[in-house]
């Protein structure tokens, strides 16, 4: 038994292991290291018009962050990033929100702001692990009827969108234990 504890303790410990778990991966220092010890991987500000494929083989990626870049469509593969929980698309080209996204219910914070969505598809709702959804300038006309499923929800940014006092009313009261940050209201006509 304690020679058990100790090998674990070892490997727990070991900077090779443990210090990995940690660190941040950036740009092309991912590709010198094995598959399963990359948990944070930072490849914004690369100009890249597509997720490189490696990016799919680090099954025990945490956190992706994939923002500012020229992205302009994500591929269904992304599902298999299974133990996902903080995904920043921010600052791209795209123009649908993903619905296979839907599926990474794992998914606890998911930045896709600066994007030119229009809307979310109704399949948002079994994100119901999601505490943050930055949603800033995308150009949304509305909010799925669902969406208030999102209980998890502790922050939500909608700044940057018009919407009308009696939607963001609306909102507010389906989403009464969410901090909404919206703009002042506009003078636009009531979404139904």
């Amino acid at each position: 038994m304690q020679k058990i504890l100790v090998l674990i303790l070892i490997l727990w410990f070991n900077p090779a292991v443990f210090g990995q778990r940690n660190k941040v991966f950036t740009n092309s220092d991912f590709l010198s290291v094995p598959a399963d010890s990359v948990y944070h991987l930072n490849l914004s500000k690369n100009k890249l018009s597509s997720i490189p494929e490696q990016v799919f083989l680090f099954k025990n990626l945490i956190s992706l962050d994939l923002s500012k870049n020229k992205i302009t469509s994500i591929p269904v593969t992304i599902g298999e990033l299974q133990q996902l929980e903080k995904l920043n698309l921010s600052e791209n080209r795209l123009t649908n929100f993903p619905a296979y996204l839907c599926q990474m219910v794992g998914l606890k914070e998911l930045k896709i702001a600066e994007n030119k969505l229009g809307s979310l598809p109704d399949c948002i709702q079994y994100l119901t692990n999601l505490v943050e959804l930055d949603l800033f300038q995308t150009f949304l006309g509305d909010l799925p009827v669902n969406f208030s499923l999102l209980t998890q929800l502790e922050r939500l940014d909608l700044r940057g969108i018009n919407f009308s006092a009696g939607f963001q009313d609306k909102w507010k009261e389906k989403l009464d234990k969410t901090k909404i940050e919206f703009d002042s209201p506009c003078n636009c006509l009531e979404k139904n």
